[in-house]
């Protein structure tokens, strides 16, 4: 059984390469996902559709991660599990908590520790709406 199945990711990445191979990860991993290379269309994204989770880099053109988490965090009604990524020092794992980012990774990451979290968050919400 594919770790992942059944949940539906959206991964917000501008280097096209490494957004081509996450979401060839979770896509291997059962997951049914989509990508945008930007936060502001990751915002026209989610208010059509709804995410089991997001996964967005930090720092890109038009629309940067912190601001995308910022306003998943203000809407109403259910929320995605939310992930960071970044290369760089952009946030620290506190000020992510504040909203609403279960973990931040950082660049490079290894896929087996990013399934490790994943996994953990999605029981954990499980339990709690449970």
């Amino acid at each position: 059984m594919k770790i992942l199945a059944g949940i539906s990711i959206l991964v917000v990445e501008d280097d096209d390469a490494l957004r081509e191979s996450i979401v060839e990860m979770f896509d291997y991993a059962g997951a049914k996902v989509f990508n945008v290379d930007n936060g502001k269309d990751a915002l026209d994204m989610v208010s059509t559709q709804s995410f089991d989770i997001v996964f967005s880099d930090v720092r890109m053109g038009k629309g940067d991660g912190i601001t995308l988490m910022k306003q998943l965090a203000l809407r109403p009604g259910p929320k995605p599990l939310c992930f960071l990524c970044t290369g760089h020092a952009d946030i620290s794992e506190p000020e992510a908590l504040q909203m609403g980012v279960l973990k931040v990774f950082a660049k490079p990451f290894k896929p087996a520790h990013i399934f490790e979290e994943l996994q953990k968050s999605i029981d954990l919400n499980l339990k709690k709406s449970g």
